[in-house]
C-alpha cells in the first residue's frame, strides 16, 4: 500500500490541463478522472470532519492490479474501486479481487453513480452517496 496524493480542488485540475468553461462528458476518461477525484477528496474532506483518523492508500501490484482506494478504518479494512459508470461488470473488479485474494477479510467495494446498492461476488457496489453515508455513520 502507498500514500495517496490529489490535489485539493476539480477546478485546478482543469485549469492546469487547460480545461477551463469545458464541462466533462459523461462516458469519457476526462470525466472518470475527475469523478475518481471528486470521490477521493469527499471521502478525505468526511474523514477529516467527522474526525476520524483513517489512513487512506492506494494499492498497486508489480503485475498491475490496482485498487483506488485502501482505508483503514478502526476495525476493517476497505477496498474501494471508483467507476463513473451506472452499470459495473465483475471484470471491472478485478484489482479488487486481487487485493481481496491477499487480504481475505477486507471488504470490498465499488462505488459509481448507479441508482442502487447491489453485489457482485462478494463486492457491493453503492452509490457514491451511499458510500459517503458509511462514513458518517
Amino acid at each position: 500500500m502507498h500514500p495517496i496524493y490529489h490535489l485539493f480542488d476539480l477546478g485546478v485540475i482543469n485549469t492546469l490541463c487547460g480545461r477551463m468553461g469545458e464541462a466533462p462528458q459523461r462516458g469519457t476518461t476526462v470525466y472518470g478522472r475527475l469523478f475518481e477525484q471528486f470521490v477521493i477528496l469527499e471521502l478525505k474532506r468526511l474523514l477529516s470532519y467527522r474526525e476520524k483518523d483513517w489512513p487512506v492508500h492506494y494499492w498497486r501490484t508489480a503485475h498491475g492490479a490496482e485498487v483506488d482506494i485502501v482505508l483503514e478504518t478502526e476495525r476493517e479494512l476497505w477496498a474501494v474501486e471508483i467507476k463513473s459508470s451506472q452499470t459495473i461488470r465483475a471484470s471491472e473488479l478485478r484489482g479488487l479481487a486481487s487485493f481481496a485474494a491477499e487480504h481475505p477479510h477486507a471488504k470490498t467495494f465499488c462505488v459509481g453513480e448507479m441508482d442502487r446498492a447491489y453485489r457482485i461476488g462478494s463486492t457491493l457496489c453503492l452509490p457514491w452517496r451511499d458510500f459517503f453515508g458509511l462514513i458518517e455513520a
